[in-house]
């Protein structure tokens, strides 16, 4: 991709994201393009501005249709890095009633600005608002443009945090959100984490005597998470065995667990579940999420291969396989077909554009925003699958654990998520993330 089409792009990114955070701190609505061609609003008529983006000459990156800042009017805006020898006119055309608010940049003289005005609610925001965000949202800014990066000081996290936190509630409140739940939401039953269970199964095959060094076999081979995945169900006597003991042994089904990252989940569920679009990804195996379903009567619909069906209940995706708890030995040749765990397997599915699951999750996060849930987000093909899915105006969220990083490494661990159309809500603790979850979900 040219590189001033680059800018332009991350220009435009980087504006939304600032609009958003300041309509959140002024609690106004802002809906991106991509919101208005999605989603039917009950509170406001979107119908004209569709009709401006799909039939008019302009393109609307935003609306606020009850203003904002000193904008006391619905206001349209459009974002333009180059611009030229542009015309700057009326977005909605004989329409009073609102503002047209262009953002540019790469324009340092503000008189030129004005005097290519022609538009009656025409205002144009240049380099001097540009230059005050830069210092005002640098985590933004400075995630998308790497050139001259601040020194540590500079990068508030808190505030930014906050502003995510918000976003991600004002999402939920426009019922506009799915989740994607990973590993890390089953350890609270027992369910080893993926690096511990490779281990575990190492360990298994040296005392088969298969292997006598499994640390040299395993870093000989690659070492990769899939790598080890496919060495051990090559290895295992019995993998099907061997996975479910790493996935429900100290699991105990007389056990509530009410304070487990999925019980706070619930409440979030409950709220979301009849929403038009809310679904649930997984990439356990497990089914301890059906279980908290079960008990609290939310109706489901389990989905781990093509022949799965689908109905007006709430829809939860296993593209990775399905191994519930209390499967008997019986079918263990069955669900494995649907397995992913070695390398071989990861291959075959991410390889083939059609696959059921490869279809599934291009639909579903080109479709949705998610908030991921226990996930690290290091998974190659998740990350392709972000990265083709990702959309202006539309970043999922991730709660993330800062692990005695510091801001600075924390800053650069944002921007990388950034880059794929995520935006990290971080957590100092098990306690501080819960508290994340239970305030979105009150």
């Amino acid at each position: 991709m040219n590189a001033n089409v680059v800018t332009a792009l991350k220009f435009e990114e980087f504006v939304l994201s600032v609009l958003k955070q300041i309509c959140i701190k002024e609690n106004k609505p802002i809906f991106t393009c991509y919101d208005i061609n999605q989603y039917s609003k009950d509170d406001y008529n979107f119908s004209y501005v569709k009709d401006l983006i799909v039939y008019g000459n302009a393109r609307i990156d935003a609306y606020m249709p009850e203003g904002f800042s000193t904008f006391n009017r619905p206001v349209l805006v459009e974002i333009k890095y180059n611009i030229s020898n542009r015309i700057f006119d009326d977005l909605m055309p004989s329409n009073d009633e609102h503002f047209s608010l262009y953002i540019v940049g790469s324009a340092k003289d503000s008189k030129l600005l004005s005097n290519r005005v022609k538009g009656k609610n025409v205002i144009v925001w240049g380099d001097e608002i540009i230059s005050q965000w830069k210092k005002e949202y640098a985590v933004d800014y400075y995630g998308l443009f790497s050139e001259n990066e601040p020194e540590e000081n500079f990068i508030e996290f808190e505030k930014k945090n906050e502003s995510n936190k918000n976003l991600l509630l004002q999402t939920v409140m426009e019922k506009n959100l799915s989740l994607a739940l990973g590993a890390g939401v089953s350890m609270d039953f027992g369910a080893l984490k993926w690096t511990k269970l490779i281990e575990s199964f190492y360990n298994e095959i040296q005392k088969d005597n298969k292997i006598d060094n499994a640390k040299a076999v395993q870093d000989k081979i690659g070492g990769t998470s899939i790598i080890n995945g496919q060495f051990t169900e090559d290895n295992l006597k019995d993998f099907m065995g061997s996975l479910y003991n790493g996935i429900y042994s100290i699991y105990n089904p007389n056990q509530s667990y009410p304070d487990s990252t999925i019980a706070h989940l619930i409440p979030l569920i409950k709220k979301l579940y009849l929403a038009r679009r809310f679904n649930i990804i997984t990439y356990n195996y497990d089914n301890y999420l059906e279980q908290f379903l079960d008990y609290e009567f939310i109706p489901y619909n389990i989905l781990y291969n093509e022949d799965c069906c689908v109905d007006e209940k709430l829809n939860v995706y296993h593209p990775h396989g399905f191994f519930p708890y209390g499967t008997k030995k019986n079918s263990y040749p069955l669900l494995q077909k649907y397995i992913v765990f070695s390398e071989e397997e990861y291959h075959n599915l991410y390889n083939n554009p059609y696959s059921w699951a490869s279809i599934l999750q291009y639909f579903l996060y080109r479709e949705s925003l998610y908030l991921f849930v226990g996930c690290s987000l290091s998974d190659p093909n998740l990350r392709r699958i972000l990265s083709a899915t990702k959309i202006k105006g539309k970043n999922h969220f991730a709660l993330m654990f800062t692990d005695g990083l510091s801001k600075k490494d924390q800053f650069i661990v944002h921007r990388h998520f950034m880059r794929i159309g995520v935006e990290c809500i971080w957590a100092n603790n098990i306690n501080d993330y819960k508290q994340i979850i239970d305030y979105i979900s009150r």
